[in-house]
């Protein structure tokens, strides 16, 4: 083990016609094997478990939150993928909107698919009573691609050969190829009982080890970097039994190149299994995962910001509990984008109730109203929560620079430097903002008008 293997590609796909042998990759196992970190690895895997353990005293712990913790790292595994999409696209597709371009629709569904397999593997990780299971990662495989179809069959291990960086049929040009498939099962019953092993040091190095010896083994033929990262949050919650799942993907999206580098260095070692040189390179990604981790900290403390300040907007509003208002709130609370005709399905109220509610919570600037070109629909959405996940990539630069900034003060440039204010323009490219309303107010109800500006005909009140 920890080697370079030679297998016969020629033989495998049945025809002379291509390269006769390839080097593919054959890690140790993990079995059995706890180096021991340098003292700064030692304070950085520290560091990053107090920062994880105050978050979990610094934010309220709601369903809103979760929400929008596991859409965000849905949506940021995925990219890290090649695959893009928005909070704001996929909610308006979970609100059954109606479908759009072809390529938009799958990216969506692969996102959504991705938050169910996020969801379940902190189910599984909830419960570290029973040992982790090949079964229950070909389980996290089959939950990703619940809403796609693939030529593959989802949860099985595969059994044709595999490889990272070219896209062609055979692994020329490829920046990895993974073991052989005839070892991928005794791999993967030595990786499941290494993330079943009593928890040792610390958990977020702990789920480094199991996310890169993982990733190494490559065992599915497609969908190993989503898993991988979904496996972390499973271990880390066996592991710490912390409530909050930070989006730690959001912060590998980020660094992306970064965070392939820190993979590769375990990916070339050949040696003895307890070499120095082999620690290090574990550690290596271990050490890239804890800055992630305390990036994704961070960015956490952004999210609850823009959900805890969009919610005492609305309580300061005063609405009635069981309002029209309150009703749509609540369900914009875990669908920040979403069509008139999706929340009169959500909220039993007449339609007329529903447009004048919608009307005063756009002119207190609680939501905004866009028309979307593509489908001509009215869409109503939150603007700073669709910011600080569809916004992303600013925020997380800042928050990485802060983390390489010792001396920085972070609660107070989480506060003050970066904001998630926005209007809704900035993140609505291919939208134009709704039409003004009518100002007519009725001499009898005193109300204003609930029409378009320029309407014809008579006014509604």
């Amino acid at each position: 083990m920890g080697r370079f293997v030679e297998f016969d590609f020629a033989h495998w796909r049945g025809t002379s016609l291509l390269t006769d042998s390839y080097q593919a990759y054959v890690p140790h196992t993990l079995a059995d094997w706890h180096p021991t970190p340098n003292a700064d690895a030692m304070e950085r895997f520290a560091g990053v478990q107090r920062k994880l353990s105050d978050l979990t005293q610094s934010v309220e712990n709601t369903p809103a939150l979760r929400w929008c913790l596991n859409r965000t790292e849905a949506i940021a595994s995925s990219n890290v993928e090649g695959i893009e999409t928005t909070l704001r696209s996929i909610s308006l597709l979970e609100s059954r909107r109606g479908r759009r371009r072809r390529t938009t629709d799958l990216n969506d569904e692969r996102a959504l698919g991705n938050a169910l397999m996020h969801s379940l593997a902190l189910d599984l990780g909830h419960d570290n009573s029973c040992p982790v299971k090949v079964a229950d990662i070909e389980d996290l495989h089959s939950s990703l691609f619940t809403r796609t179809a693939q030529e593959f069959e989802p949860g099985r291990l595969r059994t044709d050969p595999a490889w990272v960086g070219d896209q062609s049929r055979t692994p020329d040009g490829a920046a990895y190829v993974a073991p052989p498939p005839k070892l991928v099962p005794s791999l993967m019953d030595d990786l499941v009982e290494y993330a079943s092993s009593p928890m040792w040091g610390s958990p977020v190095a702990k789920a480094a080890f199991v996310h890169t010896q993982f990733e190494t083994i490559h065992p599915f033929p497609d969908g190993n970097g989503r898993v991988g990262r979904a496996l972390m949050h499973l271990v880390m919650r066996r592991d710490s039994r912390l409530p909050i799942a930070a989006p730690l993907s959001a912060a590998i999206d980020a660094r992306k190149m970064s965070y392939y580098d820190s993979l590769r260095h375990y990916q070339t070692f050949v040696g003895d299994k307890h070499d120095l040189e082999r620690a290090e390179a574990m550690y290596a990604s271990a050490e890239f995962v804890a800055d992630a981790m305390s990036v994704a900290c961070s960015y956490t403390m952004l999210i609850s910001n823009a959900l805890s300040g969009w919610r005492q907007q609305w309580d300061n509003q005063r609405f009635r509990a069981k309002s029209a208002a309150s009703e749509i709130l609540r369900v914009m609370e875990t669908m920040p984008a979403l069509t008139q005709a999706h929340i009169a399905e959500r909220v039993e109220r007449p339609l007329r109730s529903i447009t004048r509610a919608l009307s005063h919570l756009v002119d207190a600037g609680l939501i905004a109203e866009v028309y979307e070109s593509e489908s001509g629909s009215r869409v109503f959405q939150v603007p700073s929560i669709l910011h600080v996940v569809d916004n992303r990539h600013d925020l997380l630069d800042q928050c990485w620079l802060l983390h390489a900034d010792e001396s920085a003060n972070v609660p107070a440039l989480l506060h003050g430097q970066i904001t998630t204010e926005i209007s809704a323009q900035q993140y609505a490219s291919r939208e134009r903002r709704a039409q003004p309303r009518c100002q007519h107010v009725g001499v009898r109800s005193r109300k204003k008008c609930t029409r378009r500006a320029g309407h014809s005909g008579n006014h509604s009140y």
